[in-house]
């Protein structure tokens, strides 16, 4: 009787620790959170990728609410002071999710990005008036590609690569290869590399495609670019059925995000 309590006991114990591990292992945590004044982005790392991740400006244009429904946050988390345009930053935990409130000093319009890579969200505020035409085609491809209209963000970051814009190839050649074209995406990155972007997640990307095309020099190669930029390995990017085949025809909150004053 003693005995098979004991393996009882035992075996719960298993099951417990193992239960915990595969939680902890899904479980995606907001490590910190990284002001931009220059660049007026809001930076959020994580331990893996948040999924689902929803974004929305009040009717003021004055604060962009980040919902994260599969994220959590450490109670110790410590919120970053504002800075420039980014007013204040505070972290909630709601039903909805983990939401990160970004408050401005001034009426903005943003666009969202994520680096797959490196496990980032960010934040760019902005304002249409005093955009270049680079920049101008840059975030209207962040905007389209978040919206799921995957061929004007295309289309959008050709006119901002056109304009010399390495951050705009960076983004289109990750997207590219999260929709399994890797020819395009092996182009992209690389005119992302000529044109002096500093997202590490180009090298990852790269380092991706090398290995799957079987130039195992090339991928080492890239891998080490990025983990001296990141201090961590690359994993595998995660293809989107929805960014291969599916398009949204009017994404309806795109007009919201236009910091269009009446």
């Amino acid at each position: 009787m003693k005995r098979a309590l004991r393996h009882s006991v035992v075996f719960a114990l298993v099951v417990f620790v193992t239960s915990a591990a595969i939680y902890a292992q899904n479980t995606v945590e907001l490590l910190r959170i990284i002001v931009n004044e220059r660049d007026a982005r809001v930076e959020m790392a994580f331990n893996a990728l948040p999924s689902n991740t929803q974004s929305e400006l009040n009717p003021a244009k004055d604060r962009i609410t980040i919902t994260l429904p599969n994220a959590s946050v450490d109670a110790a988390f410590n919120e970053p002071l504002g800075k420039g345009v980014i007013e204040d930053i505070f972290v909630r935990s709601s039903a909805e999710g983990l939401k990160v409130f970004v408050d401005l000093s001034k009426r903005s319009g943003f666009a969202v990005s994520t680096l797959p890579y490196s496990n980032r969200v960010q934040v760019h505020m902005f304002s249409w008036q005093s955009l270049s035409a680079s920049d101008n085609a840059l975030y209207s491809g962040m905007l389209a590609q978040e919206s799921g209209v995957y061929s004007a963000a295309g289309e959008e970051y050709q006119r901002a690569v056109d304009a010399g814009s390495g951050t705009a190839a960076a983004y289109y050649g990750l997207m590219l290869l999260q929709q399994g074209k890797l020819a395009e995406a092996q182009l992209m990155l690389y005119k992302a590399r000529s044109l002096s972007s500093d997202i590490a997640d180009v090298y990852a990307g790269l380092a991706e495609i090398h290995g799957k095309l079987g130039d195992v020099d090339k991928q080492r190669q890239f891998q080490q670019l990025f983990e001296s930029k990141t201090g961590k390995q690359p994993g595998t990017i995660v293809q989107r059925t929805d960014a291969a085949n599916v398009e949204v025809v009017e994404p309806q909150s795109l007009a919201t995000r236009l910091d269009v004053f009446d």
